[in-house]
């Protein structure tokens, strides 16, 4: 009994083993052997936020791409002088319509919440989070690279 119990340790092991190792190197391999790709998207999230036609008096208060080993994100901020909350999201709301954006239902209680608006596109997703004296701005891909966390 206790070289049964024993293997199946072994055993375990192994497999899980083999699954970190999997989980580990496949998105570095996949990084290396598609470097141009990734590249791409970085570039294609750069072009895509600087679409965006901002309203005058609009100020940047932070603009970083940020990476992972695949994934690529836009977190910006901006501050309005001649603006209130109300009038850049509905200025914002219909910047992104024309542009083609969809947006998105969010939840009464969220919306509540966190006061978000929130695009999708493709397969990008911009958010739009007002905080006490600015707007976040948070453009992303939305693909199986951003639901793995990669």
């Amino acid at each position: 009994m206790q070289k049964v119990f024993s293997m199946f340790r072994i055993i375990v092991a192994v497999i899980i083993g083999s699954i970190l190792l999997c989980v580990f190197t496949i998105p570095v391999v996949y990084r290396v052997v598609n470097y141009t790709e990734i590249e791409q998207r970085e570039q294609n999230l750069h072009s895509e936020f600087q679409a965006i036609v901002h309203p005058e008096g609009a100020k940047q208060l932070k603009y970083k791409m940020n990476s992972k080993i695949v994934m690529r994100w836009i977190d910006a901020e901006y501050t309005y002088t001649n603006m209130n909350d109300l009038e850049v999201e509905r200025y914002y709301n219909a910047e992104m319509i024309r542009k083609g954006w969809i947006k998105q239902t969010v939840s009464e209680e969220r919306y509540k919440h966190f006061h978000e608006s929130i695009y999708r596109k493709e397969d990008y997703e911009m958010v739009f989070s007002p905080h006490k004296d600015s707007v976040g701005i948070y453009l992303n891909y939305k693909d199986i690279f951003d639901r793995l966390g990669l």
